[in-house]
């Protein structure tokens, strides 16, 4: 196994959109730019995305595909990405079970009446997903 991390292209949106449907994530508004993409031989197994507003980022759309998890490339995933966006404060709406994945990576729970207006619009509309009907969402946040 030898994963190669880069940027994903627009030809790398099927195969995006194909990973994060697979994990029930969120793909609303996907933009092939925002994504670091995970390969392995020419097989997309990871993404990560950054969305950008005026005022901070919001990190997104991590998954991997399960034969592939446990491996770091997660980890690395969130890492690398994070290196690109370090000026600004950088949110991320979770299962509270991933609670301790991220704060390994630095961040750390914050009270959603603290997020700016954007994110909590966000968090209303990804609390309207019915796959999160039984699960608690935190929203965290990394600062620089």
């Amino acid at each position: 196994m030898a994963i190669i991390f880069r940027d994903a292209s627009s030809n790398d949106l099927p195969y995006i959109l194909e990973i994060v449907r697979s994990v029930s994530g969120d793909y609303k508004d996907v933009v092939p730019e925002q994504f670091l993409i995970a390969e392995d031989e020419n097989k997309i197994v990871g993404c990560v995305r950054i969305k950008k507003t005026t005022d901070f980022f919001e990190l997104a759309s991590l998954c991997v595909s399960p034969e592939y998890r446990g491996k770091g490339i997660g980890s690395n995933l969130v890492i690398k990405i994070l290196k690109r966006f370090n000026n600004r404060p950088i949110y991320l709406l979770c299962s509270e079970k991933r609670q301790g994945f991220y704060q390994n990576l630095g961040f750390v729970v914050v009270a959603t009446a603290k997020l700016p207006v954007a994110m909590k619009e966000e968090y209303k509309r990804i609390l309207q997903k019915p796959f999160l009907k039984d699960i608690k969402t935190i929203a965290m946040i990394i600062s620089h």
